[in-house]
């Protein structure tokens, strides 16, 4: 794991260019820097589990984007269920000012899944102001069985593929999440060099060899205007 998965190397996906030295982390929120300015900005991902927010608070503790959640498909049963604070995060995130785009958790283990998942999350967002990115968020579950456990690396790539170009065909970039070794051994990323990458990596400063727009470094932050 040290050795930066080279196995797993691909050359069709342009390498990183962010050097390590340039990761800050002041008063538990990460930053990237060049020539001692601060050339990265700062978001969070919210779903319903968050509660009652008060955005302008969010926004004025320097929170610039928000990815918010739209739904989730069960691990279990597969059936989908939506996030009941979607709109109302959406619309007063944007009125304080804060850029946002969207996630959605899939457990989709087929194309077929996959597009339904994207038709939710167009037809949640259509007339609505999103500049952020759409993201596709598929993972196991720790400590559980999950219906995409099975998967070969192929099917999920085709999952992933099947909801990435129905995104991509409405005119919304699509973004794909994970981790280092979801990204590197669970889905062949070399299929999806146009789309933008989100990386969860909880550590100082990220070592994921590839190109990616945006990343996940802790799970328990805090922020005003947020409980919990």
């Amino acid at each position: 794991e040290e050795k930066m998965y080279s196995e797993y190397h691909s050359d069709d996906m342009p390498e990183s260019t962010l050097k390590t030295e340039n990761f800050v982390r002041r008063n538990g929120y990460s930053f990237y820097t060049e020539n001692g300015q601060v050339t990265s900005i700062a978001g969070i991902d919210i779903s319903e589990f968050q509660g009652d927010i008060d955005w302008d608070m969010v926004k004025a503790a320097g929170i610039d984007f928000a990815m918010i959640r739209v739904g989730a498909r069960t691990y279990g049963t597969g059936e989908i269920v939506m996030d009941n604070r979607f709109g109302e995060n959406l619309e007063a995130a944007d009125k304080a000012g804060i850029k946002t785009g969207v996630y959605f958790f899939s457990q989709a283990i087929n194309a077929q899944e996959a597009e339904e998942e994207a038709n939710i999350v167009l037809a949640s967002i259509a007339e609505k102001k999103i500049t952020y990115p759409i993201a596709f968020d598929m993972e196991y579950i720790e400590n559980d069985t999950s219906r995409i456990d099975t998967l070969t690396k192929e099917e999920k790539t085709l999952v992933t593929a099947a909801f990435v170009n129905k995104i991509k065909e409405a005119g919304y970039r699509p973004m794909i999440y994970g981790n280092k070794e979801w990204l590197l051994k669970r889905i062949d990323i070399s299929q999806f060099t146009t789309s933008s990458f989100w990386l969860l990596q909880d550590d100082e400063y990220p070592d994921y060899p590839y190109k990616y727009d945006m990343w996940q470094y802790t799970s328990s932050g805090s922020v005003v205007g947020i409980k919990g």
